[in-house]
């Protein structure tokens, strides 16, 4: 994903892009397509919003109320004390963080990554070449 900062008449805007390789759940080759439209594996998007630039420019109608703000206070703790539960309950019982030392599908990953993004594979190409460079079985 690609940010930047452009200002038009005076207002600042950011522009962004990004893909989009998932719809409804599923990998986008796996959905349904309309009748002439050609399946794809990644759909490409670029858009942009005004960027507010300092509290005080905010407008009014978007300001939020206290009970707003109440809740938005509530929510960060929430999940906050969410995350901290869950890993205390992981660690109560036993369950270990996988590292790239100890790891095999963590490190093929993390290789997949890396030659998808070459573009010279695709990711069941990519996946058996890190096997392979990893030295475990084919899948």
């Amino acid at each position: 994903m690609t940010d930047k900062l452009v200002v038009v008449d005076g207002k600042t805007f950011e522009v962004f892009d990004g893909e989009i390789r998932s719809a409804y759940g599923r990998k986008l080759l796996e959905n349904k397509w309309e009748d002439g439209k050609t399946p794809v594996e990644v759909i490409t998007y670029e858009t942009r919003y005004e960027k507010v630039t300092a509290f005080d420019k905010i407008p009014s109608d978007e300001l939020p109320g206290n009970d707003a703000i109440v809740d938005i206070v509530n929510n960060k703790r929430k999940a906050n004390a969410r995350q901290k539960a869950m890993q205390t309950a992981q660690d109560a019982a036993g369950v270990i963080k996988p590292t790239m030392e100890d790891d095999d599908e963590l490190k093929i990953k993390s290789i997949v990554i890396g030659l998808v993004a070459s573009k010279h594979y695709d990711e069941t190409q990519a996946r058996a070449l890190a096997r392979k460079m990893l030295n475990l079985p084919a899948e």
